[in-house]
């Protein structure tokens, strides 16, 4: 009859059966089996699989595309394509290379005529009289160098002009001339003015008062017509009184037939 296992040899038999499934364990690892020497590490030429990349997103390494060349648009049922450099004259061309016509929008080496308008021969071009320049505020006069600037919108209307006779002092003595006031219907952002008398005649003076003042007098192949442009204030405000004081060149006293605006495109 077998004897019972004492308290001790289930103890030894106990710790035998847990050293054997440690052992197990430890072998499936594979840190360990590689330690062990029982499985090969992986190659450092493995190739790692490529993660697939999203259909939206585009591949960084891959060539860029150029775009494609845009064409001048075909006529209407026409199956016509513009390819190379092609030389197309027209209007309204879009794009293209070499495009001569008006109205190119986009395209190399285009050539777009730009026709400068035309002043109607009815209206004077007016020549700067005092190229050095007059700086008139009030009476006083400044000399410094000047600049005008011929840009702007069209214009404004003159809504009212006056004159009366005035006379002014000299050495010699009094002096007749004609004092005008005008005003216009909008913001003027060149004030310019000109004046058409009975007589050959001169702007001796032009000033907007309250504001400081910087004119340039003008002159034209006519000499009953004279004129001059605002250097300061501008713009001049709609209803903002202008005064000239008007000269004829005999001494006499000149009478205006005709007050106008002066155009950029008059200014010399």
């Amino acid at each position: 009859m077998k004897k019972p296992w004492t308290r001790d040899q289930l103890i030894a038999l106990g710790i035998v059966i847990l050293t054997a499934i440690t052992i197990l364990v430890a072998i499936s690892t594979p840190e360990i089996r590689s330690k062990l020497g029982l499985e090969k590490p992986p190659s450092a030429t493995q190739e790692k699989p490529t993660p697939a990349k999203p259909s939206g997103m585009p591949d960084p390494q891959a060539p860029l595309l150029q775009k494609p060349e845009m064409k001048g648009p075909a006529k209407q049922g026409s199956a016509a394509k513009q390819e190379g450099n092609t030389a197309l004259k027209g209007q309204e061309n879009v794009a293209g290379n070499s495009v001569s016509g008006s109205g190119n929008v986009v395209g190399n080496n285009n050539q777009v005529t730009i026709t400068p308008p035309k002043v109607p021969e009815s209206h004077p071009i007016f020549s700067i009289t005092n190229p050095s320049g007059s700086i008139i505020n009030q009476g006083s006069a400044v000399n410094a160098p000047q600049t005008v600037n011929n840009f702007g919108p069209p214009p404004a209307k003159i809504t009212t002009w006056e004159q009366k006779p005035a006379q002014w002092q000299e050495a010699g003595g009094l002096v007749p001339e004609t004092q005008l006031t005008l005003t216009v219907d909008h913001s003027m952002e060149i004030p310019a003015f000109a004046v058409k008398c009975d007589r050959p005649c001169r702007i001796r003076d032009a000033v907007v008062f309250g504001a400081y003042n910087k004119v340039n007098y003008l002159t034209t192949k006519d000499p009953n017509i004279s004129g001059a442009v605002f250097l300061s204030p501008r713009p001049l405000g709609a209803g903002v009184q202008v005064e000239y004081r008007v000269r004829a060149q005999d001494g006499s006293l000149p009478k205006i037939l005709q007050v106008s605006t002066i155009s950029p495109e008059q200014l010399k």
